[in-house]
């Protein structure tokens, strides 16, 4: 009764149980694999640390006997080929109907039972999304801003407007490149707001594609990028004219 009326109230109730359930499961003592009892935790923790690199062994791995392997059942060739298939929609939506309709949500707080009953206006959303999942490389910053398809485009359509421009380089050659940059330092400027630009628009597409759609392309990212800097040097060129050698660069 007393937990009922207290245990979820941030009382000393709640703190002293959640105490006595955490000292419960340490182990203060165990014996080891020739019946001596251990005692501390520190020894505990390396007794069971012996007893499972000998039950285990060591990191050295032995070659598979692939005539071991063939006495017991194997795919044939077909069905081998057939797993490394890809998912169709049909495999799919056969795998979502057959949750059942309660179970636990996924983190957008809806059901399998909610995809189900709205499946003939967000099935090939869904069957996109997965497809998608299996079969594009993590997104990572590299791949994000250097090494996916549409950023290799875009760069190289900047390395049209900018010729100094290094094509789809990663963060250490791009600053590498910035640090060692021989030209004006007012050049150097101009070249840094281009790839700041880049970065951002780049992020942008990818936001908008995922949330938005339709895609924006690569040739109308770089059309927003050439915009946003020339921009930024039509209103530096108001304060000093040192900028004006490259307006007609970012007109063309």
């Amino acid at each position: 009764m007393e937990w009922i009326s207290y245990g979820d109230d941030n009382t000393r109730t709640f703190f002293t149980r959640a105490k006595q359930r955490k000292l419960a499961s340490y182990i203060y003592q165990i014996k080891d694999d020739k019946g001596d009892l251990v005692k501390g935790f520190d020894n505990v923790g390396a007794t069971m640390m012996s007893y499972y690199n000998t039950l285990l062994g060591n990191t050295t791995r032995q070659k598979i006997d692939t005539d071991v392997v063939n006495q017991g059942p194997t795919l044939s060739r077909d069905q081998q080929v057939h797993l490394c298939q890809a998912f169709t929609d049909l495999d799919i939506k056969d795998a979502l109907y057959s949750i059942p309709n309660f179970k636990s949500p996924k983190p957008d707080g809806f059901s399998s039972g909610f995809v189900k009953h709205t499946w003939h206006k967000l099935g090939t959303l869904v069957c996109s999304a997965i497809k998608e999942f299996f079969t594009k490389r993590e997104e990572n910053e590299d791949h994000l801003f250097y090494d996916c398809s549409y950023a290799q485009e875009v760069w190289g359509h900047l390395k049209q407007l900018w010729s100094s421009l290094p094509i789809a380089p990663d963060n250490i050659q791009l600053l590498r490149y910035l640090k060692n940059y021989k030209g004006s330092s007012t050049l150097k400027q101009v070249t840094s707001a281009v790839i700041t630009s880049i970065f951002y628009h780049i992020w942008s597409a990818r936001n908008h594609r995922i949330f938005k759609n339709p895609q924006v392309t690569a040739s109308q990212t770089a059309y927003l990028i050439k915009d946003q800097v020339r921009s930024r040097i039509l209103f530096l060129n108001t304060c000093s004219k040192k900028y004006s050698r490259y307006i007609d660069r970012l007109l063309s």
